[in-house]
């Protein structure tokens, strides 16, 4: 589950999971951007605790991202500019981490693409969230530099095919395939602890 900020109460709570994760990072603290659409990843329905943050940024030659690296000289991104956005400030508290809740940054990713039809997305990404990507997307996530270390951190710069990546049922099937198996999971692992504790409870009582 996921909700866009829309007011100053939820861009806090965004704020708040970001710059813990900056901080325990020793990442720099990037501003945001006037123009940025940020959106929350919440755990559940019932629970809207927030465990993930992203950020999506119209590109323009001026963008914080260049200063790690050059994207403009892409010629496609240079030509493209009106239809480039910037992936920023995505993050997974580390409490949740290869619990399968990455896979839910699809669904943000996708109703973005849905609503603003890019034709790239290009971002800077920690090696891990790289290989998560890579997996999922394979060739149309394009490595365009080799890995830098800021911060004992591993950042890599990648154009994302967006728009074709919205075009392959395959790739897409195949995303929503996963998030339906892990929710199917979740679902069954929990029914079954209430299972467990309800018939401790029954044994409990004689």
């Amino acid at each position: 589950m996921f909700k866009k900020v829309t007011s100053q109460k939820e861009q806090e709570a965004f704020a708040a999971t970001w710059e813990y994760f900056c901080e325990r990072n020793g990442w720099h603290k990037d501003p945001y951007a006037q123009t940025g659409e940020r959106y929350q990843l919440l755990l559940s329905k019932r629970d809207p605790t927030v465990i993930g943050t992203i950020e999506f940024i119209p590109y323009h030659e001026e963008v914080e991202v260049e200063r790690y690296f050059r994207f403009s000289k892409i010629p496609s991104i240079f030509q493209q500019q009106d239809r480039v956005w910037e992936i920023d400030k995505l993050c997974l508290h580390k409490d949740y981490h290869r619990q399968g809740y990455f896979f839910h940054f699809f669904e943000i990713i996708y109703d973005h693409a849905l609503l603003h039809q890019p034709k790239y997305y290009i971002a800077i990404l920690e090696k891990k969230l790289y290989r998560l990507l890579k997996m999922s997307v394979g060739r149309r996530m394009i490595r365009v530099d080799k890995q830098t270390v800021r911060s004992e951190a591993s950042l890599i710069p990648v154009v994302i095919q967006i728009e074709q990546i919205m075009k392959d049922d395959t790739i897409i099937q195949s995303l929503f395939l996963r998030r339906n198996k892990l929710l199917l999971w979740k679902y069954f692992f929990r029914t079954g602890l209430n299972r467990l504790k309800n018939k401790a409870v029954r044994i409990l009582r004689g």
